[in-house]
C-alpha cells in the first residue's frame, strides 16, 4: 500500500490482496491471524495467572524480581532475608527514580493500607504492591502506590520473556 502512495499518475488501481487489505483497514476489521493471535495471548496470560499461584512465596518473589530487572529496574539490596517494609528495593537509572516492592501471594485491602501508611516514612518515589491472590480487588489510596494485580503481572511476565521460566518452575 505504501508503494502505491508514490504512484505518479492521477489514478491507480488497487487489486487483489492489496484491495482486501485496504478494505479491512478502512473498515477497522482484523484478519483471522490477528484475531487468533490476540486470543492466544489472552489464553497465555490466563495460564500465567494460574501458574503463578503454584509458585512458593520465594519463587513468586523471584519471578517479580526478574520481571522488574528485565524492565530496566536494578535491585539495590541483597537477595533474601526480611525487611520491615520492603521485599526488595529498586532503582531505574533512566528515570532516576527509586521504589520498593512488596510481594504478596495472598493479601487484603487492609494489608495494602498498612503498607501504604509506611510509605510516608520512606524516601522512595513509588511502592509497587504485587500480588496474585485476594478475595476482593484491591484499591490503592496513596498516590505513590503502584498496584500490580495478577492480570497486570501476567502481561508483564509475558512481555519480559519469562513464560518458559515460569513453566519450568511449576513443572
Amino acid at each position: 500500500l505504501t508503494k502505491t502512495a508514490g504512484y505518479q499518475g492521477t489514478i491507480c488501481e488497487i487489486e487483489g490482496k492489496l484491495q482486501e487489505y485496504l478494505s479491512r483497514r478502512i473498515n477497522g476489521k482484523e484478519t483471522l491471524s490477528i484475531i487468533t493471535a490476540r486470543k492466544n495471548k489472552s489464553a497465555a496470560s490466563s495460564s500465567i495467572v494460574e501458574l503463578m499461584k503454584l509458585l512458593n512465596p520465594a519463587d513468586f518473589e523471584l519471578l517479580v524480581e526478574l520481571a522488574f530487572s528485565r524492565s530496566g529496574w536494578q535491585r539495590l539490596n541483597e537477595t533474601g532475608g526480611s525487611q520491615k517494609t520492603a521485599d526488595f528495593e529498586l532503582y531505574i537509572p533512566i528515570l532516576n527514580e527509586y521504589a520498593f516492592v512488596q510481594v504478596k501471594t495472598k493479601t487484603t485491602q487492609k494489608e495494602l493500607q498498612e503498607y501504604e501508611e509506611q510509605l510516608e516514612e520512606r524516601d522512595d518515589d513509588y511502592m509497587f504492591y504485587v500480588y496474585h491472590t485476594a478475595k476482593k480487588g484491591l484499591t490503592p489510596h496513596h498516590p505513590q502506590t503502584r498496584l500490580i494485580d495478577p492480570n497486570n503481572l501476567a502481561e508483564i511476565v509475558l512481555n519480559a520473556g519469562l513464560y518458559d521460566w515460569l513453566l519450568k518452575k511449576t513443572q
